[in-house]
């Protein structure tokens, strides 16, 4: 296994995860990777926002989760697309419901591409939890990379992926 470096990164700087996470990804020759973090706060319009925003596989599974952990299973679909496309490096040019990603946090992974996204190489998706409150995923190009977690408040440890599609 290689350990992970950066040849693009897109993501924004929340709660001080992104700036931390550019100064580790310097190599050029690195998978192209994506990251999104969303803070955990509580989503009563789910269901609207999921029939706009997500495709009707992510909608279903909303619809499967328990209401007690319906937010986290929102925010880690919401990070997954935002992540991915962020990789993809062009943003909202690809309709979000021409892909669907998984809802669970255990298993996070691209379930399904249409259209031209369908031939794209494999990804790995990572569900990160940066701080509490907070939940994040970084989308890697391939399969393979290692990714260690580097935190002040954690010494460095493993930090496992789901499995990777396309």
């Amino acid at each position: 296994m290689r350990e992970l470096g950066c040849r693009q990164f897109f993501g924004r700087d929340t709660c001080g995860v992104q700036p931390v996470a550019q100064r580790e990804c310097s190599d050029p020759g690195g998978p192209v990777v994506g990251i999104d973090v969303e803070q955990l706060v509580p989503v009563p319009e789910w269901q609207g926002l999921a029939s706009r925003f997500f495709s009707a596989y992510e909608n279903a599974a909303l619809t499967g989760v328990a209401p007690d952990a319906r937010d986290l299973a929102f925010y880690s679909c919401w990070t997954r697309k935002e992540a991915f496309l962020k990789a993809l490096g062009s943003g909202l040019a690809h309709p979000l419901d021409s892909f669907d990603v998984s809802v669970d946090e255990s298993h996070p992974r691209l379930v399904a591409l249409r259209g031209d996204l369908g031939a794209r190489t494999a990804w790995t998706f990572y569900h990160l939890c940066p701080v509490q409150g907070y939940v994040a995923t970084l989308v890697v190009e391939g399969d393979g990379a290692q990714l260690v977690w580097r935190s002040p408040l954690r010494a460095a440890e493993r930090i496992s992926s789901g499995s990777g599609g396309g």
